[in-house]
């Protein structure tokens, strides 16, 4: 019997490690359409508490209510026609600005080339600029094989419009079908544990909508504070500076480096040495201000990440998908910290004292039962002398 329990025991370790074996294969070769389907989770969770809000909107005179469906629609459409308007605006100041940013460029360069060549007179041990610009190409030339790489991973199926196309249908439909995949999701839990892992999943949730909505907040901050500083110092293109670092700031991180890497050389050449300095000196700033205290603090409040894990999260995101894994490892990460805090670590303390205390119970003595008491003695009850003295004759007087 012992061995039967012992092979059966191996079969189903087998078949589980075969299991997982075969969901990571399949998952690899899925990779691209689970990579979607979590950046439709996330933006589903980021405009859930919006649609509700439209949803629970009553319309005057008769207190109408706007089907879920109409709800999503329009925060769907409102959202295209604002990042819409955006990019119109983005490319109108771009191709004003950016033309003329174009032109005057080689003489912005050709600045930069003579300052870095009477640095290489004082300091010697300075590589020549020409060597740090074919450097700089060629990592520039490696990150932008590295994007595309992983873009093409991840929208390169069939095209980025139908990508697109496909995450905000996805989105619409996991907003549009959130009760009832919850439902399907929590009718495969034990009734005992269903209010728990309901209660996880509408944290995580809140979660990991609050990492969209907190990003972009971190991005109109990186717009404002780069576009004030360029008006202030007097650098030219200071709107377009400023758009630039707000968009890219989607990708953590990025924003102060690439608008830094146009405005330095501009400084330079078209203001006096102390306003080069102090664009030099506000972009190093801005870059370890927000890379080390703002971005953390902001997620921190938004996904519940401390700092130090915002970052390893985000430098490891990076490491593995490139600039999809960076958009989205800290809100996956912030998830799995739900879970992870209000399931799994109960669980374990549960199996841990059901553990201990099945330990003690076997190492318990047995309880002894108490002796029993013998039973007293029944005594022979005296002879009846009465019938004996009734024989004999009674003495004289």
């Amino acid at each position: 019997m012992q061995s039967r329990s012992a092979l059966a025991n191996g079969v189903l370790i087998a078949l589980a490690v075969i299991g997982i074996l075969l969901g990571l294969w399949v998952l690899s070769k899925l990779s691209a359409i689970v990579i979607l389907a979590l950046i439709a989770l996330i933006l589903s969770s980021g405009i859930d508490p919006v649609v509700q809000s439209i949803h629970n909107a009553k319309l005057p005179p008769r207190g109408w209510q706007i089907p879920r469906a109409f709800a999503i629609l329009i925060v769907l459409l409102g959202a295209l026609l604002l990042f819409a308007g955006i990019f119109i605006f983005i490319t109108s100041v771009a191709w004003s600005q950016g033309l003329l940013l174009w032109e005057r460029m080689p003489i912005y360069m050709a600045s930069l080339q003579g300052y870095f060549e009477e640095l290489r007179r004082i300091y010697p041990q300075i590589p020549p600029l020409s060597q740090l610009t074919v450097q700089a190409r060629q990592q520039l030339g490696q990150v932008g094989s590295y994007v595309f790489q992983t873009a093409a991973a991840v929208f390169g199926i069939l095209g980025a419009f139908f990508s697109t196309f496909t995450v905000l249908v996805l989105t619409f439909y996991m907003t549009l079908e959130k009760r009832d995949i919850r439902s399907f999701f929590l009718s495969l839990i034990s009734i005992r544990q269903r209010d728990e892992v309901s209660a996880a999943l509408a944290e995580a949730g809140e979660k990991m909508g609050g990492w969209l909505r907190g990003q972009l907040t971190l991005a109109m901050i990186v717009t404002a504070v780069i576009s004030i500083a360029m008006l202030l110092l007097g650098i030219p293109y200071a709107m377009l500076l400023g758009l630039i670092g707000g968009v890219a700031e989607l990708i953590p991180m990025l924003g102060p480096f690439a608008a830094g890497a146009i405005a330095i050389p501009v400084a330079y050449a078209t203001q006096p040495t102390w306003v080069f300095i102090a664009t030099l000196v506000f972009f190093i700033v801005l870059s370890q201000v927000e890379g080390n205290w703002l971005a953390p603090r902001i997620m921190q409040s938004s996904v519940g990440l401390s700092p130090l894990t915002s970052i390893l999260v985000l430098l490891s995101g990076a490491a593995l998908l490139g600039v999809v894994g960076a958009l989205i490892s800290v809100p996956l990460a912030a998830g799995f910290r739900v879970f992870l805090i209000r399931l799994v670590v109960p669980a374990i303390r549960r199996a841990q004292q059901e553990s201990t205390l099945q330990t003690h119970s076997n190492l318990a003595p047995a309880p002894v039962a108490p002796p029993t008491p013998e039973p007293a003695p029944v005594e022979a009850p005296p002879a009846n002398t009465s019938s004996e003295n009734a024989g004999e004759p009674a003495g004289n007087p």
